[in-house]
C-alpha cells in the first residue's frame, strides 16, 4: 500500500549515536475513509528506529467499506 511518510530525527544531547524520532505517514488510498499514524520515539538508534517504523507500515491493512 503506498503511504506519504515524513519523518524528523534530532541527536540527543548527551547521548551520541541516540536520536529521538517523529514519524507521521498517512496511506493513500482512494475514497473518503483515511488514516493517520503518528510515532513519537525518544533514545534509538538508526537501526532500531528503521525496524520498528518497517513494522509499523508491514502491518498496515486496509479494507474499505462497501458503497450503500
Amino acid at each position: 500500500m503506498p503511504i506519504q511518510l515524513h519523518a524528523c530525527r534530532r541527536a540527543v544531547e548527551k547521548l551520541p549515536g541516540l536520536f529521538d524520532y517523529r514519524f507521521r505517514y498517512t496511506p493513500l488510498v482512494s475514497g473518503q475513509d483515511a488514516l493517520l499514524v503518528a510515532i513519537g520515539m525518544s533514545g534509538f538508534d538508526d537501526q532500531s528506529a528503521r525496524a520498528i517504523l518497517l513494522k509499523s507500515m508491514d502491518s498496515l491493512s486496509f479494507t474499505p467499506k462497501a458503497k450503500p
